[in-house]
């Protein structure tokens, strides 16, 4: 459990897991479920949890289209891609992962957006999307509507810094 997912498990069975220290899920990438339209709210929270596994000593993976939930119930688990799909053109997959490196590369820098592995896995009739993110060797920080923000994966969530705590963790961290 202290090693980071990606190393541990096949996609498959981190759905079957609860979320930690390197695992999260995102229901959607950009569709909100309760609104039934693009939001950019849940674009920054993609980027925060990149950024977070990559500022964090073990990276981590990020799986959208997974709702968050009990363990084991990966059939209720797993809501699929299509709405985000359809929300990146009309390209598919290739449209919805060109335009998540876009904007990883837009937020989080090229650099730091070409270390991320993204890949696809077909549950029945639904795709899910697989980010492992490594842990970075400089900070990683997210660019947002003319603000720059630091994020931090600890235990089972990721958190902002401020700028005290930032400066002093990236003392630490990447020294």
């Amino acid at each position: 459990p202290d090693e980071p997912a990606a190393l541990l498990a096949t996609t498959r069975e981190l759905i079957e897991r609860e979320e930690s220290a390197t695992l999260e899920f995102k229901a959607s990438f950009r569709y909100n479920l309760h609104t039934d339209k693009r939001d950019d709210a849940l674009e920054l929270a993609v980027m925060k949890s990149v950024a977070g596994f990559m500022n964090a000593r073990r990276g981590g993976t990020l799986l959208i289209g997974v709702l968050d939930g009990p363990r084991g119930l990966q059939a209720e688990k797993v809501r699929g891609l299509a709405e985000d799909v359809a929300l990146c053109g009309s390209r598919g997959l290739d449209g919805f992962e060109n335009t998540l490196m876009t904007m990883l590369g837009g937020s989080l820098g090229k650099v730091a957006a070409s270390a991320v592995d993204i890949s696809f896995e077909a549950f029945e009739d639904r795709q899910i999307c697989r980010i492992d993110a490594p842990p970075a060797d400089a900070p990683v920080y997210v660019d947002w509507k003319d603000h720059q923000l630091f994020f931090v994966r600890t235990g089972n969530s990721t958190r902002q810094f401020a700028i005290g705590e930032a400066i002093e963790y990236i003392r630490i961290r990447f020294k």
